[in-house]
């Protein structure tokens, strides 16, 4: 009888860790929070919304995400809390770029950005 109890609490005590393992890894996982970064992109004459600019987004020399503006010249991102290097970069020639900005996410964020010809 006193095997069995033995083994009962044995089993008790496995469920336990696991569930305390289980609900810490989900719990970690809810935690990190992301924010949306919203990029904004127009030619700086004209204020109209350029489509097809390329941006990225760098995190520790390493490209973290990357995208294109929509027609309306938007894009966003979902970036968790850090700091961050973005680039744009119109896939057009004869137009300036902008070339490693600091980003720092700290809650969510639209960015403008102004491209002109040269």
């Amino acid at each position: 009888m006193e095997n069995h109890n033995i083994k009962r609490i044995g089993f008790l005590i496995t469920i336990i860790i696991v569930a305390i393992i289980g609900f810490s890894i989900f719990t970690s996982a809810q935690s990190v929070n992301e924010y949306p970064i919203t990029f904004q992109v127009t030619e700086k004459s004209t204020g109209q919304p350029l489509q097809y600019v390329q941006l990225e987004i760098w995190k520790d020399s390493v490209e973290y995400a990357a995208a294109q503006t929509q027609k309306d010249g938007s894009n966003s991102f979902d970036l968790p809390p850090g700091n961050y290097i973005y680039n744009a970069a119109y896939r057009e020639s004869g137009w300036s770029g902008i070339w490693y900005q600091n980003l720092n996410v700290t809650g969510k964020t639209t960015i403008s950005l102004q491209m002109e010809r040269i």
